[in-house]
């Protein structure tokens, strides 16, 4: 009898932990554009790329650049930032560091990404910024700590992008 309960208490905790597990989704970003402004629509994803001393533990600089790009892409998307055609503005970013811990319960991670914005018709530089941000992914997120480090990176990548954003969309003139 005591066995049984014992396999059913372990039952019920695995499926349990699969809920927390289960991490949430980001918050999606609050820059829109006027219909009016001359940025509505006007962007395209150039290149994206790490260092190679640069991607996170565990990524490869490739996965980091893949994911990165389908991000920046998706913000820039809902933003009212991104072309459907004949873009005037490419957008080239490059992680320049990131820092995540080796462990922890609540794990915070911080990214160095360095923004050029590019005119398409001349190949003129009008923007070159870099920028810093961070994101903890906390222990309730997930109970791997790989997965926990994959949310901060992701987490702390959406972030920049949207300081980014902020700060394109207060740009007087590109």
């Amino acid at each position: 009898m005591k066995r049984k309960k014992f396999v059913f208490l372990a039952a019920a905790l695995l499926a349990l932990s699969g809920c927390a597990g289960t991490p949430k989704p980001l918050a999606q970003p609050q820059v829109r554009l006027p219909l009016q402004s001359d940025l509505r629509a006007a962007f395209e994803v150039g290149v994206v790329s790490a260092s190679e001393s640069s991607p996170p533990v565990g990524w490869a600089t490739g996965i980091w650049s893949q994911d990165a790009k389908s991000m920046l892409t998706d913000i820039l998307k809902a933003s009212g930032f991104l072309a459907p055609q004949n873009a005037r503005y490419d957008v080239n970013i490059s992680l320049t560091t990131h820092h995540c811990p080796l462990a922890g319960f609540d794990m915070t991670c911080t990214a160095t990404v360095h923004y050029q914005v590019i005119t398409v018709a001349d190949q003129k530089v009008v923007m070159d910024e870099t920028i810093d941000s961070s994101h903890t992914a906390e222990i309730g997120e997930a109970l791997s700590g790989v997965v926990r480090e994959r949310l901060a990176v992701r987490g702390a990548t959406w972030d920049n992008y949207s300081l980014f954003l902020d700060k394109l969309a207060v740009k007087p003139k590109l």
